[in-house]
């Protein structure tokens, strides 16, 4: 089976630097669990053009280039690779695709048979392929994502879905499958529950 997996927040924090970040350079203190949403505007009070701002400053960090793992996910994707094609599909900006290429072979060597770039909802100007895009592109048969709307977008696009619980993602009730962590996903694809 191809499997694609989501990058950020499924295989890599990516939002507790942000928001470490974030908390320091403008004396506020969000937390995790304030992340209703992944539209950064939204939770922090800014407009998007903020947004995209604070996330190139992030993107400039010691933080943001020593991202740490999920817990289980080198295990979980070294453990799928063994009987399935992976992929990575990441809504990050092109411009990191060198950064990301590095994060990847340092964290799973020779596992991801392609890194994929789509669609960012930060970069609205730029048009590039969505999540769905691409999976249906490339064939592939399951996602496993953490944002609540590029998971409907596959889910409709007839692209099985895994969700992997984030606080984002909480009040999704789409009838995604959801896993709460990597063990969780291995059993949901084991017994083909997605």
């Amino acid at each position: 089976m191809k499997i694609a997996v989501d990058l950020d927040d499924v295989l890599l924090n990516f939002v507790d630097p942000l928001l470490e970040y974030y908390n320091s350079m403008s004396n506020k203190h969000f937390s995790r669990e304030q992340m209703y949403t992944y539209s950064l505007w939204k939770v922090f009070g800014i407009t998007r053009k903020q947004s995209e701002k604070v996330l190139n400053g992030f993107y400039e960090t010691d933080s943001f280039r020593s991202l740490q793992l999920i817990e289980g996910a080198q295990e979980g994707v070294i453990t799928l690779s063994k009987e399935h094609s992976l992929y990575i599909i990441t809504s990050r900006i092109t411009e990191l695709s060198d950064i990301t290429h590095k994060e990847i072979e340092k964290n799973f060597p020779d596992v991801f048979k392609d890194i994929f770039f789509s669609y960012n909802m930060h970069k609205r100007n730029i048009r590039q392929q969505t999540k769905a895009e691409i999976c249906r592109d490339k064939k592939i048969n399951l996602i496993i994502e953490d944002s609540p709307e590029y998971a409907v977008e596959c889910k409709n696009k007839n692209v099985g879905v895994l969700l992997f619980s984030q606080s984002w993602n909480i009040s999704l009730s789409d009838g995604i499958p959801r896993a709460d962590n990597w063990e969780e996903v291995l059993e949901k694809i084991g017994q083909k529950s997605f």
